[in-house]
């Protein structure tokens, strides 16, 4: 039997290791295959008529206990309906990849999702915002947040079990929803997305 003289702590290490690893492929070919399916075959993607503000409730309630182990709380301003014509897992993926990012990096202690009211706005849309009070990222980086497997930080990313493809997700389901998504540095620290998405005319309870 190979290794069969490692001691019971090692062979736990080993056996963790294992785990982490098997874990982090599975979730990297789960995001190959949703990139794919998004890029390839968007006219297959089901679109249903869905409450956005529900969505966004049901992702932070999922993210609160995460957030909290790490210090850190999340405030959702988003109470109005908004009504959406879209795919609910798409959706979901949107907010949850960009808390668990700012869980995972950002460093700070707070996320707040709300929001952005405006005369300049169509009305025919909403622009929601997505931000955390961390340290945010070196301008540079900015450009290329959205790029399939970037990572600021290659170390930190792998030992987070980050796959690089979250946020290239976030992005191709913004734009399959025919929206726009972009990101930049607050002045007072932390990373802020912006959002614009289109409304329908009818809210659902979904």
């Amino acid at each position: 039997m190979a290794h069969r003289n490692l001691t019971e702590e090692k062979r736990e290490e080993f056996l963790h290791r294992c785990l982490a690893n098997t874990d982090r492929l599975r979730h990297l070919l789960s995001d190959i295959s949703l990139i794919t399916r998004m890029d390839e075959a968007p006219s297959s993607v089901m679109r249903e008529p869905l409450n956005m503000t529900n969505i966004i409730a049901e992702v932070v309630d999922d993210s609160i206990p995460m957030a909290a182990n790490k210090g850190m709380k999340i405030v959702n301003e988003v109470t109005a309906p908004l009504s959406i014509t879209g795919n609910a897992a798409l959706l979901s993926s949107v907010f949850r990849n960009l808390i668990d990012n700012a869980i995972a990096y950002s460093g700070g202690n707070k996320i707040c999702i709300r929001r952005v009211s405006s005369d300049n706005i169509d009305n025919n849309k909403v622009t929601l915002v997505v931000y955390d009070n961390g340290c945010g990222v070196q301008p540079e980086h900015l450009p290329l947040l959205f790029e399939r497997f970037y990572r600021v930080d290659k170390g930190r990313s792998r030992t987070t079990g980050g796959t690089g493809l979250g946020l290239s997700i976030v992005k191709n389901a913004i734009l399959l929803h025919g929206g726009s998504i972009s990101v930049e540095n607050r002045p007072n620290g932390g990373l802020e997305f912006t959002i614009i998405l289109p409304l329908s005319h009818t809210v659902s309870d979904s």
